[in-house]
């Protein structure tokens, strides 16, 4: 049986999950393609002015996931966007293998409003993922939606019939710890405010 909800909602800065090194625009990041259309490995970074590498575990502009690897087969592509299909409806085609950390750069616009949420009123955009822990451990999720305003929620299952371990307003930022079992999935919804699309920065590490 899996471990439960370990804090509570707080603040985490996004830069400080990007990580000091990168100072891409926050901007530059959301992609707003609407289902992780493919895009080259290789994209300009505005960060160093070259080429943005899949795979270093620095998010830049350009790159929809970054996991810290290269290869595919584990959610993000080796050109760093998603493998799957849609992922605003349930089961989601998005499946995250959560190795140490992943860092996602997206947005809910183009997307449908489907999948219910255990907090918040209203119908908007609404996206999911599909998050599998490599080991057993506390997960730190925490999403930053810059100028915008949503609810973030962890829950146990696609849709609303499992546990919720968290559903907060996210006026922008949230942030929750999760305690994970090795290989049970967990799953991430976001969504904007009555009937906003949203532009988010979500990151994801033990």
């Amino acid at each position: 049986m899996a471990r439960r909800s370990l804090a509570a909602v707080g603040l985490l800065p996004w830069a400080a999950a990007i990580g000091s090194a990168c100072t891409t625009d926050f901007g530059d990041l959301f992609l707003g393609a609407g289902g992780g259309a493919a895009a080259s490995a290789t994209t300009t970074s505005s960060a160093t002015g070259g080429a943005a590498v899949c795979g270093d575990a620095k998010l830049s502009a350009g790159e929809q996931c970054e996991d810290g690897a290269s290869a595919a087969g584990d959610g993000c592509a080796a050109n760093c966007h998603f493998e799957g299909g849609a992922y605003d409806t349930c089961p989601t085609g998005v499946v995250l293998r959560l190795a140490s950390k992943i860092q996602i750069a997206d947005s809910t616009q183009n997307h449908a409003s489907g999948v219910g949420m255990n907090c918040g009123q209203g119908v908007a955009a609404t996206v999911v993922y599909q998050i599998v822990p490599k080991t057993s451990g506390d997960v730190t999720v925490s999403a930053d939606l810059g100028a915008g305003s949503g609810y973030v929620e962890v829950r146990s299952s696609c849709s609303t019939s499992g546990d919720s371990f968290a559903c907060k307003s996210a006026q922008p930022t949230f942030t929750f710890t999760h305690g994970v079992n090795a290989g049970e999935p967990f799953y991430v919804v976001l969504r904007g405010k009555n009937g906003s699309k949203i532009d988010f920065k979500l990151t994801l590490a033990y």
